[in-house]
């Protein structure tokens, strides 16, 4: 190791920079990251880099700007301190993905990016996997562009040799599944997206083929994963084997985690036996009665118990798409599933019974998808009170193209305003199953008692009207008042 080589690391990523440093036999750099009290982030070396050949391990994952800041601030900091060489090592480098213009009056904020990282004192830049390989060019200092392919690619020859089949999950994509196929020998799909026609939604088509083999989906990133679970839903039907996904960059951001949990595998066996009480026998035994609906037929089954219960306490699971292997006379067919409807017992809030329905991916399906109400109306500080009356909308689509839920921004609603299925704007290819004038939310204004009102309190020292007091009747002129129309009465009648 030549002499005069210093690792330091920002807080995005301290374990990996440790393990690079117990592997390159040196100390990690002494460098305190703090905050002040008002967020500002505070840097201090703790040790002479006067000379030295500095590298600076700093991924600006998510966070992104808190760590891009971070990672800016401990360049400044180096340099001033008069390191020789500052070597910026990237992992994966944030706003990748704003390479190019491609709408008006954007900025391209992976240019700025490499301007700032510049001039905070780089002399060199070490990343991996670039989302796009013209960022090089973003840079006017050396870039050092590593690739994670034969870390991956080696994974993939030990545990998968046999039947492999290299998947783009696009077409930007294919370049690198190209070489990942060459270096295994193995075959390559692509997978196609394409409008059939205008309004229509995207519909994923599988080039090459993968039909009982190990299906590798490669990225370089996973975001939200909606590409990748997307693909490998139409892989599924396309026959696949098995399906595993790699990428270099796990960025697993907003519903990525729930996604990929919900890219749900269930085995289910055909059942002979029905009735209440066979159905019984099952549940006592771990599993689960349960019926697959295929076109206008139907097949008794039965699945673990716990696998199928995990799924609903999902809270997803009747938006999870869902491959039932299911095994039937020596062989195994699989069948791309959605709920249909389900049974639990009111008193045990036990699973009884779940009935699937199988789809198609070329097929539009009918879905139920939550309403979420994003951000405080302003009514509400008005002294409005916010109802949502509708939590849920019913919506036709593709199997591909289905969200995870609805969101409303509500913060413009007003006292007496209201949101409604108009308002909800429609990605292209989904269409609304409720009336367009149903009302969503609402803010209404709060209601108002009527308060009896209070009697003046007498002013001190002013007059006060005496109180008539009368005297007490006895028992005897009582009885004569009451005599008295009765007497009356009986003279007129002699009259």
């Amino acid at each position: 190791m030549p002499e005069g080589i210093k690792l330091f690391s920002g807080t995005a990523n301290k374990p990996l920079a440790k393990e690079i440093a117990d592997y390159l036999g040196i100390p990690l750099g002494d460098a305190a990251v703090s905050e002040f009290a008002d967020g500002e982030i505070q840097i201090q070396i703790n040790e002479n880099v006067r000379g030295a050949d500095v590298f600076l391990l700093q991924p600006t994952c998510y966070p992104v700007n808190h760590n891009l800041m971070e990672l800016l601030l401990m360049m400044d900091a180096l340099k001033r301190a008069s390191a020789k060489r500052i070597t910026s090592v990237i992992p994966y480098y944030g706003y990748a993905r704003q390479d190019r213009k491609v709408l008006p009056r954007v900025p391209i904020s992976a240019k700025l990016v490499a301007d700032l990282i510049t001039t905070a004192g780089a002399d060199r830049v070490l990343a991996i996997d670039l989302h796009v390989g013209q960022i090089q060019g973003f840079f006017d200092i050396p870039v050092d562009h590593l690739y994670a392919a034969p870390v991956i690619s080696d994974y993939i020859g030990e545990k998968y040799a046999n039947k492999t089949v290299l998947v783009s999950p696009d077409a930007g994509g294919v370049e690198r599944a190209r070489a990942f196929a060459k270096r295994l020998g193995a075959s390559l799909a692509i997978i196609d997206k394409r409008r059939e026609r205008a309004n229509i939604s995207e519909v994923m088509n599988v080039i090459g083929d993968v039909k009982g083999k190990n299906a590798i989906l490669l990225d370089d990133m996973i975001d939200t994963a909606g590409t990748i679970t997307q693909a490998v839903s139409a892989i599924k039907e396309k026959g696949a084997k098995r399906i595993i996904a790699a990428c270099t960059h796990a960025v697993l951001s907003g519903p990525a985690i729930e996604r990929i949990n919900n890219s749900a595998l269930l085995k289910a066996e055909k059942r002979i036996e029905t009735g209440k009480g066979a159905a019984r026998s099952l549940r006592r035994q771990g599993l689960l009665p349960a019926v697959l609906y295929i076109g206008s037929g139907s097949t008794p089954i039965k699945l673990n118990r716990k696998e199928i219960a995990k799924l609903m306490s999902s809270g997803t699971a009747e938006r999870t798409l869902i491959t039932m292997e299911l095994k039937n006379n020596g062989g195994t067919t699989e069948h791309l599933s959605l709920i249909k409807d389900y049974a639990v017992d009111p008193l045990k809030n036990e699973l009884l019974h779940v009935d699937f329905m199988e789809i198609s991916m070329e097929k539009k399906i009918k879905i139920t998808i939550p309403i979420i109400i994003t951000k405080e109306p302003i009514g509400i500080k008005k002294g409005g009170i916010m109802q949502q009356i509708m939590r849920e909308i019913q919506i036709e689509c593709l199997p591909t193209s289905f969200p995870d839920k609805i969101e409303m921004d509500a913060s413009a609603l007003e006292i007496g305003h209201s949101l409604h299925v108009s308002d909800i704007a429609v990605p292209e290819g989904i269409k609304l199953m409720s009336d367009s004038h149903a009302v969503i939310v609402t803010v209404s204004a709060p209601a108002v008692e009527e308060v009896a009102p209070v009697a003046a309190a007498p002013v001190e020292g002013a007059p006060v009207e005496p109180e008539l007091i009368k005297k007490a009747k006895t028992k005897e002129e009582a009885a004569e008042e009451e005599a008295k129309p009765q007497k009356e009465q009986k003279a007129q009648k002699e009259k």
